[in-house]
C-alpha cells in the first residue's frame, strides 16, 4: 500500500473551488440520469466495460452520494479525510473532476491563483497515491521562476 501524503494547502479557497467542481459534476450526472440519456452519453462506457444501464445508474448514484459526502467534509473543514475519498473512486469519475478544473482554470486563475494551484497540488498528491497511477513523481517541492535576462 502506498504511503498517504497529507495535503497541506497554503490557503483555504481551494476547497470552495472543489465544491464548485463537485456541484457541476453532480448536476451533470443528475441531468443525464433524469433525461434518460444513459446510452447516448455513457454508451461507450457501457460497451467498453460490458456493463448494463442499471449498473451505470447505480454507480452514478453512488458517485453523487460520495460527492455530497465530500462536500460535507469540505464544509466542515475535515480536510484530512478528503484525499482518501478520491483515491478510491473509479478513474473515469476522478479524471472528470480534474478535467472540470482544467476547463475552469483560466477563469479561476484570475480570481484566486493560489486556490487553483493548491487544488492541482491536491490532485497531484492523490494521483501519486492511486493504484492506477501511471507516472512517477519528480519530487519537486517548489518552483521559483528565475529572471532569464
Amino acid at each position: 500500500m502506498k504511503k498517504i501524503i497529507q495535503f497541506k494547502p497554503k490557503n483555504i479557497s481551494w476547497s470552495s473551488i472543489l465544491i464548485q467542481i463537485l456541484d457541476i459534476n453532480i448536476q451533470a450526472i443528475n441531468k443525464t440520469l433524469e433525461e434518460g440519456n444513459i446510452d447516448k452519453n455513457w454508451g461507450d462506457i457501457m460497451l467498453h466495460y460490458g456493463v448494463s444501464e442499471k449498473y451505470i445508474r447505480k454507480l452514478a448514484n453512488d458517485i453523487i452520494d460520495r460527492y455530497n459526502k465530500t462536500k460535507d467534509l469540505l464544509l466542515n473543514k475535515k480536510f484530512e479525510k478528503i484525499d482518501k475519498v478520491f483515491i478510491n473512486i473509479p478513474s473515469m469519475w476522478y479524471n472528470t473532476l480534474k478535467s472540470t478544473l482544467y476547463y475552469m482554470e483560466e477563469d479561476l486563475i484570475n480570481k484566486d491563483s493560489y486556490g487553483v494551484y493548491d487544488l492541482w497540488n491536491f490532485f497531484f498528491n492523490v494521483d501519486i497515491q492511486r493504484n492506477d497511477n501511471l507516472f512517477k513523481p519528480l519530487k519537486l517541492y517548489s518552483y521559483d521562476k528565475k529572471d532569464r535576462n
